[in-house]
Order: structure tokens, then C-alpha cells, then sequence
């Protein structure tokens, strides 16, 4: 069932386009960042008769997730309107099915318990390979382009005046630290994907699925352990905000689905 739900997935043309948006965001901080590092290079190569300004990012530093674009456009596009994407991509497909009456169709196959656990795990894995995959291109084209990059932004300047901790750490290995990052960040999306689809299960209304998705995510970017910090690396913030905030991510995760689970057992017996 997973196979075909995932398959559902790529022959859908909104999810289509839901990729193709995701992938094409960091595209905008990319392209921000290099103009800003080697806009005026371009126009004034003489200016620069030791080659490469000191102040182009490192490759980590200038990918998406590291924020270090003016305005932080991009971030608030993607990070910030992430329910918008995981609903369209795959979580409000219980609900559409349930309109045209498909989902009656299913419960003659499958009992309600194996298709939510089934749509949960389609739901993580769609959710993660999307934001996986756009991090992975835009990495690897900072990569690319920022190759002789050393700057973050300042930050290392005062390296030997920070306290041993996550920043130092990493700015020490950046590379690794932006992998786990990339990592961190797609498993969040997976998870908050699996949340939207178990709340399709227990909400008919689709104006109120998309209210309840953008509320509880909107209130923990705000929140005083803002989500944010554990996705965004080269900040001040460390381990004392990140893992108050993955507990509060993971505990919401953990009710809405266990909740939602224990309804849909309910309604099969």
C-alpha cells in the first residue's frame, strides 16, 4: 500500500508542483548570497588583485539553512509556510479521498487502523525526501560555487572567545554540522508531514486542517524554544534551546498521532 501511495504521489501534478516549489526556493537564497559575495567581483575584478574577497562565505555557511541571506526570504518561504507544502504534497490526502468516497473503498481491503499507520509512513517519507532532496541540491551548489569561501559571517573571528560549545563545534567541522542539519531538518518535515495526515483523519474540514497545521507550527517558531533552532546551524543558540525544543516538537508529534490513532480504532470497532 505504501508503494502505491507513494507512487500516487509522483504521478500527482500539485505534488509535482509542490516539488519542483520546494527545490526552487533555496534557489532565491542562493542566488542572494552570490551576488552579495561576488556581485561586486564581477563588476570590479580589478578591486580584488589578490583574487576571491575575504568575506565569501563558507559553503555552509552560505547554504540555505544557515540563514546568512539578507532579508531571509527564502526561510520565511519555506521554513515558515512548511505546512502549506506537506499539506498540499501528500497530508490532506486522506481528506480528499474521503470526499470523493474512496476511503470507503479502502476499509473493504484494508482495515482503518493499517491505512492510517500505512498513510503515516508515506507521510513521513514524502515529507523528509522533499526537504532531503532540495537541501541536498542546494548544498551541493554552494559547494560548488563557494568552494574557496572562509567567512561566516564574522563569527570565527571571535572563535577563541566562545565558549566550548555547539557553535564552536561547529564552525570547527561545518560540513558535518550542515549534513546533521540537513538531516535534522528533513526529519522534522517528515514527522510534521506524519501530524497534518493523521489530523486529515479526525478533521473534515479543510479550511480547519489548514488553520490547526499553520497554528501549532506557527506557535512554535515563536515560541521561546523556537523550532527554528534546531534547524538554522552557525547561531548563538545551543543545546539548551535546541533540545527543549525537539521535545516540545516531538511530544506535540507524538499526542496528535496517538490521539488520532485512538480515534480511528474506535471507529473500527
Amino acid at each position: 500500500m505504501i508503494t502505491k501511495e507513494i507512487s500516487d504521489i509522483i504521478k500527482s501534478k500539485k505534488s509535482i508542483i509542490i516539488m519542483i516549489l520546494v527545490t526552487f526556493i533555496p534557489f532565491i537564497d542562493f542566488g542572494i548570497n552570490v551576488w552579495m559575495c561576488l556581485g561586486d567581483y564581477w563588476l570590479n575584478p580589478e578591486a580584488y588583485p589578490n583574487g576571491l574577497p575575504s568575506w565569501l562565505y563558507h559553503p555552509s555557511y552560505a547554504a540555505f539553512l544557515s540563514g546568512s541571506s539578507e532579508g531571509h526570504i527564502a526561510q520565511m518561504l519555506l521554513v515558515w509556510l512548511l505546512p502549506f507544502y506537506l499539506l498540499i504534497l501528500y497530508g490532506d490526502s486522506y481528506m480528499k479521498e474521503r470526499e470523493i468516497g474512496y476511503h470507503s473503498i479502502i476499509k473493504t481491503r484494508e482495515s482503518p487502523k493499517t491505512v492510517y499507520i500505512c498513510k503515516l509512513l508515506t507521510g513521513f517519507i514524502s515529507g523528509f525526501s522533499v526537504i532531503w532532496f532540495s537541501m541536498i541540491i542546494n548544498y551541493v551548489l554552494c559547494l560548488f560555487t563557494f568552494f574557496n569561501g572562509r567567512s561566516f559571517g564574522g563569527i570565527e573571528e571571535f572563535l577563541e572567545q566562545l565558549p566550548a560549545g555547539l557553535i564552536s563545534l561547529s564552525i570547527q567541522s561545518p560540513i558535518m554540522t550542515y549534513i546533521v542539519y540537513i538531516f535534522v531538518f528533513s526529519v522534522i518535515s517528515g514527522f510534521y508531514c506524519m501530524t497534518c495526515v493523521a489530523l486529515s483523519f479526525c478533521i473534515k474540514s479543510q479550511k480547519i486542517l489548514y488553520s490547526i497545521c499553520f497554528a501549532v507550527w506557527f506557535l512554535q517558531i515563536i515560541s521561546p524554544y523556537s523550532i527554528t533552532y534546531a534547524i538554522q546551524p552557525f547561531i548563538e543558540y545551543g543545546m539548551r534551546e535546541i533540545v527543549p525544543a525537539l521535545i516540545i516538537f516531538s511530544s506535540i508529534n507524538v499526542v496528535v498521532v496517538s490521539c488520532c490513532l485512538y480515534k480511528v480504532c474506535n471507529e473500527e470497532i
